[in-house]
């Protein structure tokens, strides 16, 4: 990495200040109210809100390199409380809402962190319980629902320009913008370092790579993935950078009302999202008599856009069943996503053939990708001028890719971890001879397009993306040891029940929800076995359930 290369922004906050400057008096980000509509926040009160907040952290004693943790839904204040936590020269420590008061206490111990600023007097609880401990740095706890935001604008007053800006200017390519959390499958979370280069260098290629989307007339999202997650934040910047229109969704519960009334030109959502739209499309026309109608309409929006990836393309009989079943039923499921929606990004899992035909057919292109943490949330994904569905597209620009001899996939470049955070004995197994190995096996087209296949060395064969919020094990969910169905069946329910019992007393229980996959790692459908099992006649495997949100992690796309 150069030591400050002038062909990159220095930090996160130049790129957004310039696209607030140039954008003054427009609307750059929206805040949703109680009806459902939405408050304005143009160029300059951002900025303003920014450099008041900064301000207000100087005056309580925050300073250059110091870590400043975030324990709040997403929404507009945890935007502007990351950049002013960068402003002031410190180091944002995004913590997920739901984590327990153990993994607030480990995170907090491990980073080093000074203040918290949490979203809630529940999250504010948990921070102040960790405080109590003594056991971390923790000195001081600030509320957003409790006045926070306006009492530290009031406490900045009292620091100048002038002082701001020396703050920031200790910032540069080679300090960490941040450190990010792991969700700790395989035991303590590790904490992920990431320069200001990382994401100056990401963004930058992302946006250049993604340009049809971000400098669309009239651009604009809804955000409501956690930016405790690194792919929501990476994309967020990218948004703000590129000037995009980001209206703020603190609940998944008003998404669609939401969705409804900003809507948005992009969408970025996780597979479980596409899944809900599709069954609640199927359901709703099942209730009203027309399941065979929405059927019959999804069979020739997927036979459309697979037909789209033929020399000759969709012939003239197949044109005119799509454009009735777009009068049917197609046009109603954009209107759902807000009339406007053309485009899709999706990771963390596969979306898998169908869905991505059937979102392609009535209009929405959903771009697959691919990342980790470790690789500053993406690493791939698939092109607007050529999305291959089923693969997770392209490497980004400044990744280099290798499949190692056993088929894993290996990756360096300038936007990787710099390390693990007080770990140098993890990083240095995960990075050999240069190279970071990321324990997925995958597979590269003619193209460079890769398709993730697998996962290396899993240790029982399931890996869970989100943790008991109790325990830790396996982000967090505090469902997991509140009395909770997590999992059942098999070997994997049995070493998932004793972790449990052991660190917090308890157990386990069989789920009652959807089924996601067997216990060998393959997807299938509530209630499906283990297809060798009753070929040799043994009492077939129970398949893996899990409560909603909650998945099996192999194959899968790591964003």
């Amino acid at each position: 990495m150069p030591s400050q290369d002038a062909t990159y922004a220095p930090h996160i906050v130049s790129l957004v200040r310039e696209t607030w400057e140039n954008r003054a008096s427009t609307t750059i980000a929206r805040n949703p109210l109680a009806d459902n509509s939405w408050s304005d926040v143009t160029g300059a009160q951002a900025r303003a809100q920014v450099d008041a907040t900064a301000k207000g952290l100087i005056a309580h004693g925050v300073q250059p390199g110091d870590r400043v943790a975030i324990l709040a839904r997403t929404r507009w204040e945890w935007t502007v409380c990351d950049l002013a936590i960068m402003t002031a020269g410190a180091i944002p420590v995004p913590i997920y809402d739901t984590s327990s008061v153990d993994q607030i206490q480990w995170i907090c111990e491990d980073a080093q962190v000074t203040v918290v600023i949490a979203e809630r007097t529940s999250h504010a609880e948990r921070a102040r319980e960790v405080m109590a401990q003594g056991t971390t740095p923790v000195r001081e706890v600030l509320v957003i629902d409790e006045g926070a935001m306006d009492a530290l604008a009031k406490d900045g007053t009292t620091v100048s320009d002038a002082e701001l800006e020396a703050a920031l200017a200790t910032v540069g390519h080679g300090t960490l913008a941040t450190i990010m959390y792991t969700s700790g499958t395989t035991g303590r979370p590790k904490g992920v370092e990431l320069t200001q280069f990382s994401y100056t260098r990401h963004i930058a290629g992302m946006s250049d790579e993604m340009s049809d989307i971000i400098q669309e007339e009239g651009a604009s999202t809804v955000l409501f993935l956690t930016l405790a997650h690194s792919l929501a934040r990476l994309v967020q910047y990218i948004l703000l950078a590129g000037g995009v229109v980001i209206g703020y969704c603190p609940d998944s519960s008003r998404l669609v009302p939401l969705i409804g009334t900003m809507h948005p030109t992009l969408l970025l959502a996780v597979p479980r999202v596409f899944e809900k739209v599709y069954n609640g499309a199927e359901q709703k026309a099942a209730a009203d008599g027309k399941v065979k109608v929405f059927r019959w309409a999804a069979q020739q929006s997927i036979a459309y856009s697979k037909a789209l990836d033929t020399d000759r393309g969709p012939g003239l009989a197949l044109r005119l069943r799509h454009k009735v079943a777009d009068a049917l039923v197609l046009k109603k499921i954009r209107a759902l996503l807000g009339g406007r929606a053309h485009w899709a990004v999706s990771g963390s899992a596969p979306l898998g053939d169908r869905l991505g035909h059937f979102y392609r057919g009535l209009g929405l292109v959903v771009l697959e990708g691919y990342g980790l943490t470790e690789t500053n949330a993406a690493s791939h994904v698939n092109r607007t001028d050529l999305a291959k569905i089923g693969t997770v597209g392209p490497p980004l620009p400044g990744i280099e890719v290798r499949i190692a001899d056993d088929g894993e996939v290996l990756m360096r470049g300038d936007q990787l971890f710099s390390g693990y955070h007080r770990n140098a004995s993890a990083y240095a197994e995960s990075v050999v001879d240069g190279w970071f190995h990321t324990g997925d096996i995958g597979a590269e087209d003619e193209d460079g397009y890769l398709t993730i296949t697998g996962r290396k060395k899993e240790p029982h064969r399931h890996r869970w993306r989100q943790e008991c919020g109790s325990c830790g094990i396996g982000g967090p969910d505090p469902r997991l040891c509140a009395g909770q169905p997590v999992c059942g069946g098999g070997r994997c329910s049995a070493v998932h029940r004793r972790a449990h019992h052991a660190r917090c007393g308890s157990p386990s229980r069989m789920a009652q929800g959807q089924g996601l996959g067997t216990h060998d790692g393959r997807r299938g459908r509530a209630g499906s076995s283990h297809p060798r099992a009753s070929a040799e006649g043994r009492r077939p495997r129970q398949p893996c359930r899990l409560p909603r949100g909650i998945r099996a992690h192999v194959p899968h796309h790591r964003w």
